[in-house]
């Protein structure tokens, strides 16, 4: 972690981005809900099976907050929900698990190499974390790639 902040001192934090994926299930119903001590014996019943629906968000942003980029991972080569739509406000990559792997990692890399391009002309230093679908070996010349240490993710 010291040579890592060695490496950001004097770096204008506009420049500097993290990306960090996060699950959402949406479909996913409420653990414990509230009901009158009256109506509790109508609302008892078999318990719900845990929903897993979800899809896979994946959120970069620059240290001061002016740059964003999202994507979304779902299942869907062509969600029906975006039919008809051209101009989404975030970009969508399908795999059938949801989770990001190498090559949903390149594209989505060339893609914030595109955005970051219309953003700035200044490379920007690029802070990852050591998941396993994050391709170390993919390289971008907008960025400075480096790579958190194993299991610093939440500590940084």
């Amino acid at each position: 972690m010291a040579k890592l902040r060695e490496k950001m001192v004097g770096l204008v934090p506009e420049y500097i981005l993290n990306m960090d994926e996060a699950g959402l299930f949406y479909q996913l119903a409420p653990t414990y809900s509230y009901a009158l001590e009256v109506d509790a014996k109508e609302t008892r019943g078999a318990e719900l099976k845990r929903a897993k629906a979800r899809v896979t968000l994946v959120i970069c942003v620059n240290a001061t907050g002016t740059f964003k980029s999202i994507a979304v991972l779902g299942k869907a080569a062509q969600p029906v929900c975006f039919r008809g739509h051209t101009d989404l406000p975030v970009r969508y990559y399908s795999r059938k698990k949801r989770w990001m792997d190498s090559t949903v990692y390149a594209k989505w890399l060339a893609d914030l190499s595109e955005d970051w391009g219309a953003f700035a002309s200044r490379r920007g230093f690029h802070i990852m974390d050591n998941a396993s679908g994050h391709d170390a070996s993919a390289t971008d010349n907008r960025f400075d790639i480096d790579w958190l240490p194993p299991n610093t993710t939440a500590r940084f």
